[in-house]
């Protein structure tokens, strides 16, 4: 019996797993919420210089007054909405007197409405929100780099939390790394927002980030872990579906929600209720089986059998007792980048797995980079793309169970690349009029990325072995945050090409890339409904075995069969032995 056979013994979907679930749910909501409510935190409203010496001055013109001193101090600038220099103010003006200190130089201009410097204050137009983290701070100007490398530290964060707590999980368990991330999360979201210093919160978020794969990656392998071949693609929507509902709630707050600090509070603090999930969340029975033996395994395989109302044979304990002692060698001599080098038809699979990672990150930040953003109101972009990325994995989850997981990846990336690709005659052909062509295209690619995220975790999960799975999905994880990362490099390319079509060069990097790496997927094994490897040897002949399969299940059955009484619920069915 292989250890993917475990459903067998605690059911595929049942009360316990659906309990499961329900405990990684919070962790995965505020897991959205944290990364998307950097819309928000990180908002960079309209503003412009203050008003020398005029402590009560706002960005709304109070009156006609404080429009004529607006007029004498801040110049103007055609390039800005409100049409004031966000950056500069006159040199000459006079704050004692109120007016300008009026000199004229030798060719007879005012020097006064000449000559500019940096201000060191600002207002801002706090329509949206009272406060962001930007405003607070007053990161604009000359500190408006700031904010991307704060975006970049998150992403730093996420590409070496990848491995790293890959590693560790595969290492102390997914439960372990779980329940300690969360704790983490909640000490160090709570103290990012007072932060007393743009660089301490610099270094917050980046543990954040950290912590952030931690979470996700654990819980999407714990919850694959738990449950049968065919509830594989729910259990993997299901907790996308988790992830989703945070950007959800931070777009359904930001109506009510003003201060940044709040937001940043509310994406913690419930975290409060994670810590009982020491003693409630169970630890995977594959990684028991695999680093600690039978008999912890055990114990979860009987709370799970109990939980759904099933009957566990005799021989089932010596029989896994039997497969964790053949697999311990190849667990303790596991050294996983010299297994894969020895194996080419593993390193393959491997390559390209990471490969559409890193194009899918990349082509989902740059949709956003490259399209323009809705007509409308912050807000309202907001829910449309987050709209949008819901319809993405609903797709996802109707057709991964259809179509196969290597082919509706495939899908999801075509319609993702050619979408990028087509808009390249409404950038480079059209204009304002074709604004709205633009934005629809952009969007159809959004929905198209949005499913290609679900399919590639499924794919990651269900390939990788038991022994490294962990390991390689926060390698993928941080190749995807790499592609992230070189998302903007790959939009400047619209800077360094002259013509017509400059603009539409980065779109043909990432539509192109797109469909390369959908076409690249299909060299992927199918993995829909089996057997997940466990051991590096299983990943190298991992084939489509469904005769192999069909043969061990009505084996298993006909043993459980053999032990059950009369009328014992097995599998969610009531069976009666035979007589």
């Amino acid at each position: 019996m292989a250890k993917d056979e475990l459903h067998l013994f605690i059911g595929e979907w049942g009360p316990y797993q659906r309990r499961l679930f329900f405990l990684l749910a919070l962790p995965l909501i505020l897991k959205g919420f944290q990364i998307m409510q950097s819309v928000i935190v990180f908002h960079v409203p309209d503003h412009r210089c203050q008003v020398p010496g005029l402590h009560n001055d706002t960005f709304i013109m109070q009156n006609e007054h404080h429009r004529q001193l607006v007029n004498l101090t801040v110049p103007k600038d055609e390039h800005t909405e409100h049409g004031y220099a966000e950056c500069s103010v006159f040199t000459h003006w006079n704050t004692t007197q109120g007016s300008s200190n009026e000199t004229t130089s030798s060719n007879g201009t005012d020097e006064s409405m000449e000559d500019t410097e940096s201000c060191q204050s600002w207002v801002y137009d706090f329509t949206d929100f009272d406060s962001s983290f930007i405003t607070q701070f007053n990161l604009v100007c000359e500190k408006k780099q700031f904010r991307s490398h704060l975006n970049m530290i998150y992403m730093a964060g996420n590409s070496i939390g990848g491995p790293l707590t890959g590693l560790i999980c595969d290492w102390v368990g997914r439960k372990t790394v779980f329940c300690i991330a969360n704790m983490l999360n909640l000490v160090i979201g709570v103290a990012s927002a007072f932060p007393p210093s743009p660089e301490v919160f610099f270094v917050y978020r980046f543990l954040m980030g950290v912590m952030g794969t931690a979470i996700y990656l654990s819980a999407f392998v714990l919850a694959v872990e738990f449950v049968g071949p065919k509830w594989r693609t729910t259990a993997g929507s299901m907790a996308t579906l988790f992830w989703l509902t945070g950007p959800f709630l931070v777009a359904g707050l930001s109506y009510f929600v003003r201060h940044w600090q709040y937001i940043q509070l509310i994406g913690t603090v419930p975290l409060v209720l994670c810590i009982g999930h020491w003693w409630l969340l169970p630890e995977s029975p594959r990684w028991l089986l695999l680093k600690k033996g039978t008999k912890p395994a055990m114990k979860v395989i009987r709370r799970a059998a109990r939980a759904n109302k099933l009957s566990l044979p005799p021989s089932v304990e010596s029989t896994l007792e039997k497969n964790a002692k053949a697999s311990e060698a190849s667990v303790k001599a596991l050294h996983i980048v010299q297994q894969l080098l020895q194996h080419p038809r593993l390193l393959i699979r491997t390559l390209i797995i990471f490969f559409n990672w890193c194009v899918i990150s990349m082509t989902y930040y740059g949709l956003s980079l490259n399209v323009g953003n809705l007509s409308g109101s912050l807000r309202l972009n907001f829910l449309i793309s987050s709209v949008m990325e819901l319809a993405g994995y609903l797709l996802a989850w109707f057709l991964l169970e259809r179509l196969g997981r290597k082919r509706s990846h495939c899908c999801f990336m075509l319609v993702a690349g050619t979408s990028c690709l087509s808009t390249i005659f409404t950038v480079a052909f059209g204009g304002k009029d074709l604004g709205w062509a633009t934005t629809a295209l952009a969007m159809v690619g959004k929905l198209g990325i949005s499913a290609s995220y679900t399919s590639i975790y499924l794919i990651s999960a269900e390939l990788f072995p038991t022994v490294m799975r962990n390991f390689g999905m926060g390698c993928s994880v941080t190749l995807g945050t790499i592609g992230g990362v070189m998302s903007p490099y790959v939009a400047d390319l619209a800077l360094l090409v002259e013509g017509r079509f400059s603009r539409a060069v980065p779109l043909v990097v990432f539509g192109g890339l797109g469909i390369l790496a959908g076409l690249s997927s299909l060299f992927l094994p199918e993995t829909l409904h089996r057997k997940m490897p466990d051991t590096m040897e299983d990943a190298v002949n991992f084939k489509e075995r469904d005769e192999e399969q069909k043969d061990a299940e009505s084996a298993m059955k006909t043993l459980q069969n053999r032990v059950v009484p009369e009328h014992i619920p097995l599998y969610g069915k009531s069976v009666t032995s035979a007589a």
